[in-house]
C-alpha cells in the first residue's frame, strides 16, 4: 500500500517561561508546520508518524486537533 505523504500547517500554544509584565495582549500562537505519513483523520483530529516499516509498525506519531490545523497538502512522492 502506498503511503500518502502530507504537510500540515497548524497553530499551537505558545509558552512564556519566567516573570514578565502582566501584559498578555501582545503574546502569539506558535505557527508549526510537520511533514509525515498520513495515518489517520476523523472530524477532531489527524495523526501523521514520522515513519513506517515493513513489519507493520510505526514510530513518532503526531495527533493535530482539527481545529488548530490551518492547511494540508498532499505531497507527491518521486
Amino acid at each position: 500500500m502506498a503511503s500518502k505523504i502530507v504537510l500540515v500547517d497548524w497553530v499551537d500554544s505558545n509558552c512564556i517561561h519566567g516573570w514578565r509584565p502582566d501584559d498578555c495582549k501582545n503574546d502569539i500562537l506558535a505557527t508549526c508546520r510537520s511533514v509525515g505519513i498520513l495515518k489517520y483523520v476523523d472530524d477532531d483530529k489527524v495523526t501523521i508518524a514520522l515513519s513506517e516499516s515493513d513489519c507493520d509498525s510505526i514510530f513518532e506519531t503526531l495527533t493535530i486537533p482539527r481545529g488548530c490545523i490551518k492547511s494540508m497538502r498532499y505531497l507527491r512522492v518521486r
